[in-house]
């Protein structure tokens, strides 16, 4: 626990005598709380603020974040520190492969990328998809495209193009078709040999921005 990490958000009332451990918990200059659990234990009590929206605090445990109440729950502001997470591959198995995430919120946005190094027992079977960080939220002015690519190592990298899918969990992946007037993804799903037969060191990279369901 952090010097400026608190356990209650005390209210006080008109003609009482403050003491410095009184003072020293408005310091900070909002609330500073350890983990989620003492954050939400810290307000309603005998003698402590009433939660309500609009109320700002810092939480140190990992994400460490700036949040904010909403009326309902606590709603991450901003992170800051960028976390990792490990990703859950969908058609393809890792085996002797590596899967790196990391991940940052800013109000309801999330900034991510996801590098996946293929190993010599790492396979396709179908459609490649990463799972996403968090949720995507839903409607159609949510809908994103994100930047990826294919690297058939020594050989080529490949434009491609990572798909929010329809659960709106996952990013399914799609190579870029250059054999028309317009580049196009509509008939280029990726395999185990689209856009190319995947082997030792090959790699996959997809980073951007998306909105989350909070």
């Amino acid at each position: 626990m952090g010097a400026n990490a608190v356990t209650s958000v005390p209210v006080y009332a008109s003609g009482d005598v403050l003491t410095a451990a009184n003072l020293n918990i408005t310091n900070s200059g909002v609330p500073v709380f350890a983990t989620t659990a003492t954050r939400d234990a810290a307000f309603g009590g005998a003698g402590e603020k009433t939660l309500a929206e609009g109320q700002l605090i810092y939480r140190e445990a990992t994400p460490k974040n700036l949040q904010v109440y909403n009326g309902t729950t606590f709603v991450a502001l901003l992170d800051v520190e960028a976390v990792s997470y490990t990703p859950t591959l969908t058609n393809v198995t890792l085996g002797n492969g590596t899967l790196n995430g990391v991940f940052q919120r800013i109000s309801n946005y999330v900034a991510f990328g996801v590098h996946l190094a293929f190993g010599s027992t790492t396979s396709v079977s179908g459609l490649i998809g990463i799972s996403l960080p968090f949720t995507s939220a839903s409607g159609a002015n949510t809908r994103t495209f994100l930047n990826a690519g294919f690297s058939d190592t020594g050989t080529n990298t490949f434009n491609g193009i990572g798909s929010i899918s329809e659960s709106a969990t996952k990013i399914d992946f799609f190579a870029i078709l250059a054999n028309g007037t317009y580049t196009s993804i509509g008939a280029s799903p990726t395999s185990s040999t689209v856009p190319f037969t995947w082997a030792n060191t090959d790699e996959i990279f997809v980073s951007g921005i998306y909105r989350y369901a909070i």
